[in-house]
């Protein structure tokens, strides 16, 4: 895997529209292949616990329907 920063993972290797934070990383202090720069690098992508994918479904499906206030 090509040490890439945050920066530079979003724009180059993330495709569907998604946004890595570094919430979503661990990152090391590394040479950055994409900017050519020392700055923390991404190391690992960490996975969601299922209670994050089964929040991503629900809220995926929840997205086209408005509710409406009684």
């Amino acid at each position: 895997m090509a040490e890439l920063c945050l920066d530079c993972m979003n724009k180059y290797a993330m495709g569907n529209g998604k946004r890595l934070t570094e919430k979503d990383v661990t990152m090391s202090d590394d040479w950055c292949e994409g900017c050519c720069e020392w700055k923390l690098c991404v190391i690992t992508i960490k996975k969601k616990n299922g209670w994050g994918r089964l929040k991503q479904k629900a809220e995926g499906h929840l997205r086209g329907f408005a509710i409406e206030k009684q």
